[in-house]
Formats: C-alpha cells, structure tokens, sequence
C-alpha cells in the first residue's frame, strides 16, 4: 500500500508537473529539477525520523530521468530517508501521464508498485 503521508519529488517544475498531481489528490508533492537539491533542501526533506519519500521522474526514452531519480535517492538515503522510485510508462512525464487520462487512483497504483 502507497504511504500516505510522505512526499513526492518530481521533475521539472518549468512543466508544472506538482500543480497537476496535487490536483489528483497528493498534498505533499514538491518540483526538483532533476536531481538538484543543495543541503538545506535535503535536510528538509529528511528532518524527521522514518522520512518517505517518493520520487517520481519523467520516463525518458534515453534513460536520463532514470538516472537523475537514482542520483537524488542515494542523496536522499544518505541524508536518512526511505526512498522508493516511481516508474512511470515510457516517455512520460507527470503531466503527460494525467494529460493521457490517468487519474489519481492510477497514480497511485504507480506508487504502489515504486521500488527502492
């Protein structure tokens, strides 16, 4: 079962994609670009114990969201939280997957099925 109370990291705020999530119902969602965040912004993230965290990056046909989502969850652990990745269907990012028709419960569905 998806956490309810953790947050959600995703891709590229230019592209609006935490506007469009937390209008499917998912309050705690925050827009990196790609895997930058400075230490203040970790420490945020991780300033309390037994810290989740989703992240959920665009599926990009070469592989580069992949790879930011990996870079920022071993930053991520490091600064102590549980982080479990989101794969969404190849090519998309948040706002196309809703765009295409996904609603919030297949969105959690993806959350359901995120791995470390």
């Amino acid at each position: 079962m998806a956490q309810t109370n953790a947050d959600l990291i995703l891709d590229k705020l230019d592209r609006g994609a935490a506007p469009v999530v937390r209008q499917a119902g998912f309050d705690h969602a925050v827009a990196a670009l790609g895997s930058h965040l400075n230490n203040h912004q970790l420490m945020q993230l991780c300033d309390m114990d037994d810290r989740f965290v989703y992240i959920c990056f665009d599926s990009d046909l070469n592989g580069s969201g992949q790879r930011a989502a990996r870079r920022l969850s071993v930053q991520l652990r490091h600064a102590g939280a549980e982080v479990l990745c989101v794969e969404l269907p190849r090519g998309h990012d948040p706002n196309s997957f809703f765009a295409a028709g996904a609603d919030a419960s297949d969105f959690r569905r993806l959350l359901e099925s995120a791995r470390p």
